[in-house]
């Protein structure tokens, strides 16, 4: 285990899938921490809050990382559309280890399933099933469902509010979801939308007395950020919170 007091290269953990009775964690999440300044930790799904807070104790940041549907029940739903697997080892793991982060203000990001599961933590809602529930699509089907990984294909989305240092309100993304962000969480804000239909890419809340800031995005930067810098600021600005954390 990497030594979570270095401020210069922080620990940064990073929530897992359950696959069978395999955790597993996409190359992609890794290799941007590294090549932000961080150290990765693949963090185990924990039974409770007490386990999730030893397992974030030496970590300066949490990642929640892509995967399964979230329970709708969380948010005061049933499952409906074509909700599809779900997973209720990961939710209640993932739900410990925001509880575990919260309570050490620790920063948090979150990418696809990610910024999902942040605002049904933090008492949001979520569409279940995009062509389902909007019928307006520009484009028919899913256009968020998208083969990965992929550099010039994808969709844009334009910034409404500038976190992390961006060359332009407009930038291309990739996505592979069907679900997304419906009801915004209270005390997060809107940053970014898709410029299409109009659905939230990118929720942002800033740290207060009860939690660090915490910033979630819908698509997967972690495929792009070795070839496009606007991608990449994402992680730099998380890493560098992580550092000022530690």
């Amino acid at each position: 285990m990497t030594d979570g007091n270095d401020s210069r290269m922080p620990v940064i953990g990073l929530s897992c899938s359950l696959i069978g009775d395999r955790y597993s964690v996409p190359q992609g999440y890794i290799n941007s921490v590294r090549a932000s300044g961080g150290y990765p930790e693949i963090l185990p799904l924990p039974q409770d809050k007490a386990e999730a807070e030893a397992l974030l104790s030496g970590c300066g940041g949490l990642l929640l990382t892509g995967g399964v549907d979230v329970e709708p029940a969380l948010y005061g739903s049933y499952r409906q559309f074509d909700t599809e697997e779900i997973c209720a080892v990961r939710d209640r793991g993932e739900f410990a280890l925001l509880d575990a982060a919260v309570k050490s203000k620790l920063p948090i990001l979150g990418i696809c399933r990610g910024i999902q599961i942040i605002n049904v933590y933090f008492g949001g809602t979520l569409y279940q099933d995009i062509p389902s529930q909007i019928r307006s699509l520009p484009c028919g089907g899913n256009p968020h469902r998208q083969s990965l990984p992929f550099p010039e294909g994808g969709h844009f989305v334009t910034f409404e509010e500038e976190i992390w240092p961006i060359p332009d309100k407009k930038i291309r993304v990739n996505s592979y979801h069907h679900q997304a962000v419906r009801r915004v969480a209270p005390g997060f804000r809107v940053i970014a939308r898709d410029d299409e239909d109009g659905l939230v890419e990118a929720i942002y809340a800033p740290e207060n007395d009860r939690h660090g800031p915490v910033a979630a995005v819908q698509w997967h930067p972690e495929l792009l950020q070795h070839i496009r810098p606007e991608h990449k600021a994402i992680f730099e600005y998380f890493i560098g919170l992580a550092r000022r954390q530690r």
